[in-house]
């Protein structure tokens, strides 16, 4: 009977998928090629708080899909987590929109995925895909901001990356490297 009982637990019913969005660290001010823009000191130093607070958190993704800019793949570097990377040129300052279509393109097996990226897209992403949150103070933070180096992560029901769809998720996961 326990068994039985357990194969309808409420635990095997938990979203199949989970999708994190982390927007690159503070970089330097530029005047010339904005993809070429390097980490300053802060944006090195919050990357590696961001990297240790996702080991923490077992929040480790399967894949990463990281915009081609040098200051979205040194903010990956400084994550010191060894995961397969898509680097995408399609990523380089990416709508929401896009950003879900290169999500939808993934190999659906893969469960758990981390884009690396920028705002304003990344910030109307996460804004986008959140119907739920973990507490008032992130669905604030959500409502306002989306910070340098700020990693949310959602858990969302589906079965298929391809089903991904506007207010599925749940913000069950967020960080902001200056704040840790």
């Amino acid at each position: 009977m326990n068994s039985q009982s357990n194969a309808n637990s409420p635990a095997k019913q938990l979203p199949k998928r989970r999708l994190s969005i982390l927007r690159h660290a503070k970089a330097e001010e530029g005047d010339g090629d904005d993809v070429a823009r390097s980490l300053n000191e802060r944006g090195v130093q919050d990357a590696l708080k961001i990297g240790d607070f996702i080991k923490k958190k077992n929040v480790l993704p399967e894949l990463v899909i990281c915009s081609t800019a040098q200051r979205t793949r040194q903010t990956l570097a400084q994550l010191q987590v060894m995961v397969p990377t898509i680097l995408a040129s399609r990523a380089y300052l990416a709508s929401a929109g896009e950003w879900m279509t290169l999500v939808k393109e993934s190999d659906d097996a893969v469960q758990h995925i981390l884009l690396v990226g920028h705002n304003p897209g990344l910030h109307q992403l996460v804004a986008t895909l959140a119907a739920r949150y973990a507490n008032d103070e992130d669905a604030a933070l959500i409502a306002d901001k989306y910070p340098t180096c700020t990693f949310a992560s959602l858990s969302l029901p589906i079965r298929h990356w391809s089903e991904l769809a506007p207010h599925d998720g749940t913000l069950d996961v967020l960080a902001v490297g200056s704040r840790l």
